[in-house]
């Protein structure tokens, strides 16, 4: 099947995403194609699938970035969201979020991918009162995802500390020996 496609909308949308979102060309042109191609396998899941069919539009929205997602191989930032849904930031982070709970197991590892690479870390702290991690984040998907994490591979509540407004958390740099940076495959 060949996709015709008006080559002037191309270059107008691969210039809007490279403005917007700072990609160069290439990376713009990429985005293109996975949000293309993804809104193609929508279409034919939709009609061949056995699925249930998204009956409101954040639904839909999270239903097309997650093939975008899939066809990218990576999770979009909230910046490329905004751009390709061309929504509101609020509007885009809604998806994003309806998309994570939606289909948060087939997409796991973009998830944490893109965690890992929205990860700046800084050590903090002194022997005296002990060595910490401090992480923060540009987006809140990142951040609520790494918290979730952090709490998954265990360390107790009373040692993570949280900047909400920030996206911060502060974790010591061992518990019970081992390094929760680490365990969550971030750099430090």
């Amino acid at each position: 099947m060949d996709l015709l496609v008006d080559e002037a909308l191309v270059e107008a949308a691969v210039r809007r995403i490279s403005e917007l979102t700072g990609r160069d060309e290439t990376q713009a042109r990429d985005l293109l194609e996975a949000h293309l191609y993804g809104a193609l396998d929508l279409a034919m899941e939709e009609v061949a699938g056995s699925g249930p069919i998204a009956t409101n539009m954040t639904s839909a929205k999270a239903d097309h970035l997650k093939s975008t997602c899939l066809r990218a191989g990576r999770i979009l930032t909230e910046r490329e969201a905004e751009v390709v849904l061309r929504s509101p930031p609020s509007t885009a982070r809604s998806v994003l979020t309806r998309m994570k709970a939606t289909y948060e197991e087939a997409l796991r590892e973009q998830f944490l991918d893109h965690m890992r690479v929205d990860a700046v870390v800084r050590q903090k702290g002194n022997d005296d009162q002990g060595l910490l991690w401090e992480i923060e984040f540009t987006e809140t998907g990142s951040f609520e995802l790494c918290l979730s994490e952090i709490r998954r591979i265990g360390v107790p509540r009373d040692l993570i500390e949280t900047v909400t407004t920030r996206r911060r958390i502060t974790i010591p740099q061992a518990v019970n020996g081992v390094n929760p940076l680490a365990e969550l495959g971030i750099a430090p």
